[in-house]
């Protein structure tokens, strides 16, 4: 997660944590408070001029309803199911909607991911002539801490607890759990993690010369209350240790010993590492290591971290989230809306799901050349691609009408099981996944949010579909046989 000050991006993180008892928080020495969400939408003009259209749909078919408006605000959308009419249907307003009418999806999204997925080569022998330094028995470093929506510095001291030629673990010898942790990321296949990531993006840079990657271990945050569903902060990765020619450069992740569940350390490492490897290309590239926008660096480390663990809990619950109502959920993100809870939520899912479109049809992602391309995410998308952004989109549209109305044995996910999952419900596939009805003729209103998708439940009848909203949502109608 980018924590932003500003437009100055200071921290990347994972989630919130509970408090070690025996990890003594000093005193904090540096402050960044979280900028507020904005309430309107930064835009100078919101045309808010009712505009309509009316689509014919045959039972069988799905419809989509996306919002090309890259903003997160709300868009009400009106929507009447009518009898079929043989009259030509005339709108004065189709200048203003996107409608087109596909077949199924052509994707192919198993053999983007499954490709990712193929044994990869062994690693290379480590070059004798060249002796890799010996890593310093203690080190000083500059922990993050989260408390109360701010993020402070901590300088504290954290002692060599094991090391090996590819990575050094710093932590609290005489703490049991940073002893364990050690333990366990030295059993959980770091070689495998870093050999995938350096030939899906490239090698972590190693900005302090010490010929390793630095994992360092300590508190990252306050406890949440009780009450609260959110994820703990498990790891992060702060961009400014990866800028060159700093004093402070350093290559390190961050990670919270109290949480680091065995079953999930390898999505963890994956998803920082992955973090890691894209501030090494950027900087690089010339770029500077927070250039590219928080959303697509999270897409980023979220698709690698779904190809190296699969069976991500992490990312299996916000999937969960995001399919229970993936309209509310924007797949792009503005640099100035800076509500943690929209970007550290299911909005995560909606954006690897944007990036996983634009590789169906192509079974070698070239993560790299997105990561050296310049310019915002979608620009990356839209150039790296060779498309232009309402193609980009309704490809989007169609890989989630594959993702979401296919039966679950048939998905790249693992099966849904949403017990205790706030969002989430245990209902049919159409049931769930419908933000509208095409089963009877009547009257329904729905809201999306700009670059989410609405997907209709698959009409049971031959009928018309009226649209009406504002001119401000800029909508994409996208009309679906997915009987095929």
């Amino acid at each position: 997660m980018l924590v932003q000050h500003g437009v100055r991006h200071l921290l990347w993180a994972d989630g919130h944590t509970n408090v070690q008892q025996n990890d003594q928080v000093p005193l904090l020495d540096i402050h960044y408070p979280f900028p507020t969400l904005p309430t309107q939408n930064p835009s100078p003009t919101i045309d808010l001029t009712p505009v309509q259209t009316t689509v014919s749909v045959s039972a069988g078919q799905v419809v989509t309803i996306g919002s090309l408006d890259r903003s997160i605000r709300l868009h009400h959308i009106e929507l009447t199911v009518r009898p079929p009419t043989t009259a030509r249907t005339q709108s004065t307003d189709q200048m203003w909607f996107d409608v087109a009418h596909v077949n199924s999806s052509a994707s192919n999204t198993s053999a983007a991911v499954s490709a990712a997925k193929k044994p990869h080569s062994p690693l290379p022998s480590t070059d004798k002539t060249k002796p890799l330094p010996t890593p310093e028995a203690a080190r000083r470093f500059q922990l993050p801490f989260f408390r109360q929506g701010n993020v402070y510095q901590r300088t504290l001291i954290r002692q060599l607890i094991a090391s090996d030629q590819l990575i050094a673990i710093y932590g609290d010898p005489a703490n049991s759990q940073h002893t364990e942790a050690a333990k366990a990321i030295q059993n959980c296949g770091m070689p495998s993690v870093l050999h995938f990531i350096s030939q899906s993006i490239g090698q972590i840079t190693d900005f302090d010369h010490d010929g390793r990657l630095a994992l360092v271990l300590g508190q990252l945050a306050d406890p949440l209350p009780a009450e609260s569903d959110e994820q703990p902060i498990r790891g992060c990765v702060r961009p400014a240790d990866f800028q060159s020619g700093s004093p402070t450069s350093i290559d390190a992740i961050y990670l919270d010993p109290i949480h680091l569940k065995t079953s999930e350390l390898r999505s963890l490492l994956a998803h920082e590492c992955a973090h890691a490897a894209t501030f090494s290309l950027l900087v690089k590239s010339g770029q500077s290591p927070t250039e590219m926008p928080s959303w697509l660096n999270e897409a980023i480390a979220h698709l690698i971290e779904q190809q190296i663990a699969p069976q991500s809990e992490n990312l299996h619950q916000r999937r969960l989230r995001f399919q229970a109502k993936p309209w509310l959920y924007p797949s792009v993100i503005p640099k100035e809306f800076t509500s943690i809870a929209l970007r550290r939520g299911p909005s995560r899912i909606a954006s690897l799901e944007l990036l996983q479109s634009t590789f169906d049809s192509n079974s070698n992602p070239n993560l790299k050349a997105l990561i050296q391309e310049r310019g915002d995410g979608i620009n990356r998308l839209l150039t790296v691609n060779k498309t232009d952004f309402p193609k980009l989109f309704r490809r989007f549209s169609q890989h989630l009408v594959q993702q979401l109305c296919l039966p679950a044995s048939q998905q790249n996910d693992r099966p849904a099981k949403t017990d205790g999952i706030k969002g989430a419900n245990n209902t049919s596939e159409q049931q769930r996944f419908g933000a509208f009805g095409l089963s009877e003729f009547s009257d329904q209103s729905i809201q999306i949010r700009g670059t989410s998708v609405a997907i209709s439940s698959p009409a049971t009848l031959d009928c018309q579909l009226v649209i009406t909203t504002t001119r401000d949502a800029l909508p994409q109608i996208t009309v679906i046989d997915a009987t095929q």
